[in-house]
Parts: structure tokens; C-alpha cells; sequence
């Protein structure tokens, strides 16, 4: 009897110890994605093709204006400005190289963009806008909505887009 009351407290110790170890392995895979994906940037030609990147930029006045801008993997650009909500937009189409597009997608690699919250509510009562960045890979997506500013790793991809777009816009 002695024997079986002192096996029982090791046994459930190892079975915590690998619940432990499986929840951590879990947190690790879930935040920082999986090692079967490759890099943003090691993309082939056919899965670059199934990427897209999206932008919405709404402004916080009511009625105000809306831009947006859609780059795919092809390189073919698309921008949307519409000064007004009820007005049409301007429309601009551009096309910039694969190796650009992957210079996008190594920027949003640099700044774990997956591992951002899919929400960045306002903080105060001024009305900042709305901001939206989608990512879609061929086997993983992600969209985060930021009502502030502040977000840095937000703004550094946001900021490289802006550069990037505005090289593609002066060739």
C-alpha cells in the first residue's frame, strides 16, 4: 500500500510537467506561427501569386473621405482614394516587381505582423479613424484594425508601404 501512495504523486507530477510542456509548445506555435511555413520572403513564384495585401484608410469625420489600396502578389497595385463617401473614387493602377512585393513581405516579417492583435481599440475620445492591414499568404491570413495611433510595429509597415507606394507612383 505504502509503495502505491508514493508512485501516485510522481505519476501525476510527470503528467503536469507534460501538460505543461505541451501548453507551452502550444503558446510558442500559436504566437510565432509554425516552421513548416516558410519565410514571407522565400515565397515561390506560384505561391506569390495567391498573396494579397490590403489597406483601408477611413477618416474620422463623418461623411470624410476613405482610401484604400490593394497590392497582389503578381505586383499589379490598386489604389482607391474617394474624397467624399458618396462620391466615386479615384482610381490608380500601377504594377511594381516581384521583388518588391517581397521586400513588402519582409517588412511585415521584421515586425511579427502575425503576431499582432487583431484589434487596437481607441484609447480617448477624439476620433482618430479607422486603419486596416490585411495579409493574406496562401496558407495563412491575418487583418489588424487600429482606431489609434501608436502601434509601432503597425506604423513601421505602414510606413514602408507608403514608401514603397510612392517610389512605384514616381516610376
Amino acid at each position: 500500500m505504502e509503495l502505491a501512495k508514493k508512485r501516485l504523486p510522481r505519476s501525476r507530477l510527470a503528467s503536469g510537467l507534460k501538460l505543461l510542456y505541451s501548453l507551452i509548445f502550444l503558446s510558442f506555435v500559436l504566437n510565432h506561427g509554425c516552421e513548416m511555413n516558410p519565410k514571407f520572403s522565400e515565397l515561390t513564384e506560384k505561391d506569390l501569386e495567391k498573396v494579397k495585401i490590403f489597406y483601408v484608410r477611413q477618416s474620422g469625420k463623418p461623411g470624410g473621405g476613405k482610401m484604400e489600396v490593394t497590392i497582389l502578389g503578381s505586383g499589379l497595385y490598386i489604389s482607391k482614394h474617394y474624397q467624399q463617401a458618396h462620391e466615386p473614387p479615384i482610381v490608380r493602377e500601377k504594377t511594381i516587381s516581384a521583388a518588391e512585393v517581397k521586400s513588402l513581405l519582409q517588412i511585415f516579417e521584421q515586425e511579427h505582423f502575425f503576431s499582432l492583435k487583431n484589434h487596437y481599440p481607441a484609447d480617448h475620445t477624439f476620433d482618430f479613424g479607422r486603419r486596416i492591414l490585411e495579409l493574406k499568404l496562401p496558407h495563412r491570413e491575418k487583418r489588424v484594425v487600429v482606431d489609434r495611433p501608436g502601434v509601432l510595429e503597425f506604423e513601421r509597415i505602414v510606413d514602408s508601404l507608403w514608401q514603397h507606394l510612392k517610389l512605384a507612383e514616381l516610376s
